[in-house]
C-alpha cells in the first residue's frame, strides 16, 4: 500500500463571484517512503498547489489524499496541525526563517510544541545543526548567514521532529550552483534514511537528482518517470506526542519581537504608563488625604467614645421638682436611670457623665476676675496632648484655657499650682438664683478652642459644689466608651433606640471616608480615561504587528502551530507591553509621591500622597489586564490568517 495516495484530486480558485479557475485536474498519484521525488513543471502548472495539499496547508480541494491510511480531508483542525508538526517537514525557496530568532531557536521552534524535555530538544537541535555544518553559527541571526547556510537551517528545522515526509518548494531557487548541488545532495541523503522527499522545481537539472520525476503541465500529471530505485523505507519509531506552544516559549518569542521594535514599544509603554500613573496618583492622594483627616480627628477624639444626650420631649412641661442645673442648656438632664440604662448596653466598657455650662460660671484669682464662656467637666474631648503646660485636673483642681489665664495674670503659667475661686451661677429648688463657689487649684493650661475662655474640672468637683447647697447636679451628656471600634456602630444604634441622641468619632470618620472615597473614585475614573487611550494604542500597535509578522505567522502555522498558539504569542506580547507600562507608571508615581510628600512635609508638616505596595501591584495588574483585553481582536485576526496566503505575503 502506498504511503501517500492522491486520488481524483481537483483544485479550483474563485475569481470574483462566479468565475473559477481550475489548477488541478483529476490528479492520481502515489508516493512511497525512501523515494526522492521531483515534481517538475513551469510556473502555474499546479506543482506547488499539489505540494500544499499534501502538506496539509490547503484543505479546500476535491478528491482524496491519504497519508499512511488516513484521509486529510477527514482530519479535524487539531489533527492537521499535528500532521504538519510531526509528519511534514517544509523547506521553502525563500528559507522562511524567523528573523528575530537565532539559528538554534529557529530549529527548536517545532520541537517546543511537543512533549520532549527541554534538554532533549536542545541536544537534538545541536546535533542536526552540527551534521549540517552549522555548529559555529548556533547563536547567529538569519541575516548573518549566507543563502546556503540559511537553507541548511531550514533543512535542520524540517528534520527537527524526525518527520516521514520532507516537502521542498524550489529549494535551490535562491542559491548559486555550488550551494544548489550541496542542498540537493543533502536532500538525497535524507531520502537514503528512508524518508519520503518531494521537491518542487522548474529545473530539469535539479529534478535529475531525484529517484523519480513527475512532470506536470496545466494542472495535470503528464509524465511519471522512474530514474532509479527508491531507498529502503525506514521503520517508524514511536510517535512523539504534541502539545500547544508553552507559555514560556510564547513569552520568549513575544519578548524578542518587542525588543526588535523597541523604540516604538517604549513609546507605547510610556503612553500606557501615563494612564497608570494618573490612576495610582489619584488613589494615593485620596488615600493619603483620608488618612490625614482621620488621623487628625482621631488624635483629638477617641473613636471608641460616643457622646450621648437626651433631647427635650416635645410638649413636656418643665418640672419644678428637679430644676435644670444649667438654665441655658438645650438638652434634657441625664438621670441616674439613664446612666444605668447606658451602662447595661452590650459592648459598653464605661460611661462618664459630662456637665456643661455656658456663660454661667467665673473664676477669681487674687483681685482679678474673669467670666468663663464655656465650662465642661472632664470628658474624652480633652486630651493631654492639647496641654500647654501642667497636667489634667483631679478632684478639687481646675484646668484653664490660655486665653482665660491671660485675663487673670500677665504671666499665665505662674497660675499653675495656685489657688483660684471657681463660681457657678444656678437656681435652687424654688427657682431662686444661687451662686456656688469652691476654692480650686489650677492644674494646668490648655489651648483655647476658637479662642474662647474655657475651663474644665472633674465631675465629682461639681457634684461637691452642688451638694454643699443641697442641690442635685444632672449631667447633660454621657461619654460612652465602647470595648472595640468595630462595635461602635451597633452600640450607637442601640442607644438611639433607647431614647438617646448620639454622635461619635466613628460615624464622623465613616462619613468623611465615604465622601473622600467618592471623590477619589471620581478623580481616578477621570484619570482612567487615559487608560482607554493607551488600550487603543496597544490595539493599533498589535494590528500593525499582525501585518508586519504575517509571514512569521504563516511559518508558524506551516510547522504545526495551532491557532491558539498564535493567539498566545500575541497575548504574551500585549502582556509584556502592559507590564512595562505598569512598571514605568508605578516607578514615576512613586517618585512623584516621594518628592510631593517631602515638599508637603516641609510646608504643612503632612504627608498626603499614600502610594502603598498594594496600589503599585494593582497598577501593574490593571495595565496587564487592559493590554490583554486590547489584544483580543488583533490576536483573533492573526490566528485566522490563511497559512498559504501568509507565506506569500511580502
Amino acid at each position: 500500500m502506498s504511503y501517500i495516495q492522491v486520488t481524483h484530486t481537483n483544485k479550483s480558485y474563485k475569481l470574483g463571484m462566479k468565475e473559477k479557475v481550475q489548477v488541478l485536474h483529476d490528479v492520481n498519484i502515489s508516493f512511497q517512503k525512501g523515494e526522492f521525488v521531483s515534481i517538475l513543471g513551469e510556473s502555474g502548472s499546479g506543482k506547488s498547489t499539489l505540494m500544499n495539499i499534501i502538506g496539509g496547508m490547503d484543505r479546500d480541494f476535491e478528491g482524496d489524499v491519504s497519508v499512511d491510511g488516513k484521509k486529510l480531508g477527514q482530519m479535524k483542525e487539531k489533527e492537521i496541525d499535528d500532521y504538519r508538526k510531526l509528519k511534514i517537514g517544509f523547506i521553502f525557496q525563500s528559507f522562511n526563517l524567523i528573523s528575530h530568532l537565532s539559528v538554534l531557536e529557529n530549529v527548536m521552534m517545532t520541537m517546543q510544541m511537543t512533549n520532549r524535555p527541554r534538554s532533549e530538544q536542545l541536544a537534538k537541535a545541536k546535533q542536526i545543526l552540527t551534521e549540517l555544518g552549522l555548529e559555529k553559527h548556533l547563536d547567529k541571526r538569519p541575516n548573518q548567514l549566507s543563502g546556503g547556510q540559511k537553507q541548511r537551517v531550514a533543512i535542520a528545522r524540517a528534520l527537527s521532529n524526525d518527520p516521514d515526509i520532507i516537502l521542498a518548494d524550489e529549494p535551490t531557487g535562491a542559491l548559486d550552483k555550488k550551494n544548489s548541488a550541496q542542498i540537493m545532495e543533502l536532500l538525497d541523503g535524507i531520502a537514503k534514511k528512508g524518508k519520503l522527499v518531494i521537491t518542487v522545481t522548474h529545473s530539469q537539472k535539479v529534478a535529475n537528482y531525484g529517484s523519480r520525476i513527475i512532470t506536470m503541465d496545466d494542472g495535470r500529471v503528464v509524465k511519471d518517470e522512474q530514474l532509479k530505485d527508491a531507498y529502503p523505507a525506514n521503520e517508524r519509531t514511536e510517535q512523539t506526542k504534541t502539545k500547544s506552544l508553552g507559555l514560556p516559549a510564547a513569552i520568549k518569542m513575544a519578548a524578542k519581537n518587542v525588543r526588535l521594535n523597541s523604540k516604538r514599544n517604549v513609546l507605547v509603554s510610556f503612553g500606557g504608563a501615563i494612564g497608570i500613573l494618573s490612576v495610582i496618583l489619584m488613589l494615593g492622594l485620596g488615600s493619603g488625604v483620608t488618612k490625614y483627616i482621620n488621623d487628625e480627628i482621631s488624635s483629638s477624639l477617641n473613636p471608641n467614645v460616643i457622646q450621648a444626650t437626651k433631647a427635650p420631649e416635645q410638649g413636656k412641661e418643665e418640672s419644678k421638682q428637679t430644676p435644670l442645673p444649667n438654665p441655658i442648656q438645650e438638652t434634657e438632664p441625664i438621670t441616674a436611670k439613664d446612666l444605668e440604662k447606658a451602662k447595661r448596653i452590650k459592648h459598653v466598657k464605661s460611661v462618664d457623665q459630662v456637665f456643661t455650662l455656658t456663660l454661667s460660671s467665673s473664676i477669681n484669682y487674687n483681685k482679678g476676675s474673669a467670666d468663663i464662656v464655656s465650662f465642661q467637666t472632664m470628658n474624652s474631648a480633652v486630651k493631654e496632648s492639647d496641654l500647654i503646660d501642667g497636667k489634667l485636673p483631679k478632684k478639687g483642681e481646675i484646668l484653664l484655657s490660655d486665653t482665660l489665664a491671660k485675663k487673670l495674670s500677665d504671666s499665665p503659667k505662674s497660675l499653675i499650682g495656685k489657688k483660684a475661686t471657681f463660681y457657678v451661677k444656678t437656681k435652687d429648688q424654688k427657682d431662686r438664683p444661687v451662686v456656688l463657689e469652691k476654692e480650686t487649684t489650677v492644674s494646668g493650661l490648655i489651648k483655647g478652642q476658637m479662642n474662647q475662655d474655657t475651663a474644665y474640672t472633674t465631675y465629682d468637683t461639681i457634684e461637691d459644689m452642688y451638694e454643699s447647697k443641697e442641690l442635685q447636679v444632672s449631667a447633660s451628656q454621657l461619654d460612652v466608651t465602647v470595648d472595640d471600634e468595630k462595635n461602635v456602630d451597633n452600640v450607637q444604634a442601640t442607644m438611639e433606640k433607647k431614647g438617646f441622641t448620639s454622635t461619635g468619632v466613628g460615624s464622623i470618620l465613616n462619613q468623611v471616608t465615604t465622601y473622600l472615597n467618592l471623590a477619589t473614585a471620581l478623580l481616578a475614573g477621570v484619570a482612567g480615561i487615559s487608560l482607554l487611550v493607551s488600550s487603543i494604542m496597544i490595539i493599533v500597535v498589535l494590528y500593525i504587528s499582525v501585518v508586519e509578522r504575517t509571514k512569521e505567522i504563516g511559518i508558524l502555522r506551516a510547522v504545526g502551530a495551532r491557532k491558539k498558539d498564535i493567539k498566545r504569542i500575541f497575548f504574551a506580547e500585549a502582556a509584556i507591553l502592559g507590564a512595562a507600562s505598569g512598571l514605568i507608571g508605578v516607578v514615576i508615581a512613586a517618585l512623584i509621591g516621594f518628592l510631593g510628600n517631602n515638599v508637603m512635609e516641609r510646608m504643612f508638616d503632612a504627608r498626603i500622597i499614600n502610594i502603598g505596595v498594594g496600589y503599585m501591584v494593582i497598577g501593574v495588574v490593571i495595565a496587564v489586564a487592559i493590554s490583554i483585553i486590547a489584544a483580543l481582536f488583533p490576536a483573533a485576526k492573526a490566528a485566522k490568517l490563511d497559512p498559504m496566503e501568509s507565506l506569500r505575503y511580502e
